[in-house]
């Protein structure tokens, strides 16, 4: 486990990068675009070696890459948030990139995936668990959080893991972003106000789906975190604001927790205890969810031609399987969940009732546990690894980057 104080390494303007164990922190705070190049020249070296390794191991043609690019450019000026694109033009200076060469790592994933199969797949990984009251020590929420990713494409050592710390001028949220550099979208955040936010994919339960004239969904969630001060706030604004895709979103405050499962079609929140297959193991404080909607009532809002409850089983990500793992993992630690416990319970694998997939097991999942994060929402603590490069613990106060909390 690295527990190392942060060092400060390079500053910009009001821009500062640390070195935190075996995490790189940015710390941005200004106007949209100034942020942004702040980002971009902070982050500079990391973003040009990671640009360069994933050129290398981009297994699809240079006209096709090519094209998705042009196109995925054009989507960012069609779809996106001006916030984003404001942002990305700062980046664009300060990084010294150009606009294609950032779209190129901000979708890296959708590159992996199309070169693997073809097309963004349904079958696709992600798990999270929250405890809080007689589950956890001090009765507050506690979340664990595995980003699954395909397994050939993780080289941590030329895609370091970064959190991101954004202080916006005009308002008093602030928030953080882990992931790598160049991920601008918000896949797991926090903000200042005790508030967390990650996104599964819940494309098995509503299939390829994509509402293209929509403004895209993982790109909005910057913008839900920053309007958002209270966990009612964070949890209306989700409900109310059209997903593109099928997803699994869920928000956590010190002492609140809920699943949104989210369609083109519908909007629906489900709170710790509501399952439609596991009855048996209700309870009001333990919330689990993978990347299969489990409310009741789906079938009469998605379009007859897909299922949306998926047999257990029937799944290469195992969905089904990482739900019971994870709620029987929870009630076996009742009482006793805090940040280590929790990291106990998020590292331990498939094989062995859990939800985290290494490359070792030689599984036909095509999704392997990249990122791991567990959360004190009362602390404002995480702890960051990389199950599947072996990358231990680093625990982070994200206090001592906060301005306000």
């Amino acid at each position: 486990m690295s527990n190392k104080s942060k060092e400060l390494i390079a500053t910009y303007n009001k821009g500062e990068l640390y070195k935190h164990g075996h995490l790189h922190i940015v710390v941005v705070e200004g106007s949209l675009p100034e942020m942004g190049e702040q980002y971009g020249h902070l982050l500079k070296e990391l973003l040009h070696q990671r640009y360069a390794f994933r050129q290398t191991i981009c297994d699809i043609t240079d006209a096709e890459k090519k094209a998705l690019v042009h196109r995925f450019t054009e989507l960012t000026k069609s779809r996106y948030p001006h916030s984003y694109v404001e942002f990305f033009k700062g980046m664009v200076k300060g990084s010294g990139m150009s606009w294609e060469e950032l779209i190129f790592l901000d979708y890296a994933r959708m590159f992996d995936m199309i070169a693997k199969f073809g097309l963004p797949q349904e079958d696709a990984g992600c798990a999270m668990i929250s405890a809080r009251g007689e589950f956890t020590t001090h009765g507050h929420v506690v979340v664990g959080r595995n980003f699954d990713w395909i397994c050939d494409a993780i080289d941590l050592e030329h895609e370091p893991m970064v959190v991101a710390v954004y202080k916006p001028e005009g308002t008093n949220t602030e928030f953080a972003t882990v992931g790598l550099a160049g991920w601008i979208k918000v896949l797991t955040g926090f903000s200042n106000h005790h508030l967390m936010l990650e996104n599964n994919s819940g494309r098995l339960s509503v299939g390829n789906v994509r509402m293209t004239n929509w403004k895209s969904t993982e790109y909005q969630m910057n913008e839900v975190m920053l309007k958002s001060n209270n966990f009612n706030e964070l949890k209306e604004t989700l409900l109310n604001r059209p997903f593109d895709q099928g997803a699994i979103c869920s928000v956590f405050g010190v002492d609140d927790m809920v699943s949104i499962e989210a369609s083109p079609y519908a909007m629906r929140a489900r709170d710790a205890g509501v399952d439609t297959k596991l009855e048996e193991q209700r309870d009001k404080d333990l919330l689990v969810s993978t990347n299969h909607f489990r409310l009741p009532g789906w079938e009469d809002l998605i379009p007859k031609s897909h299922d949306p409850y998926p047999a257990p089983g029937t799944t290469e990500s195992h969905s089904h399987e990482r739900t019971a793992g994870l709620i029987d993992l929870g009630f076996k630690h009742k009482g006793k969940i805090d940040m280590d416990v929790m990291k106990e319970i998020m590292l331990t694998s498939i094989d062995d009732g859990g939800a985290t997939e290494y490359l070792e097991d030689k599984t036909e999942n095509i999704d392997y546990t990249y990122i791991t994060i567990v959360a004190d929402m009362a602390e404002l603590k995480i702890s960051v690894c990389s199950p599947v490069a072996h990358v231990p613990w680093t625990d982070v106060d994200l206090k001592e980057y906060f301005s306000n909390y």
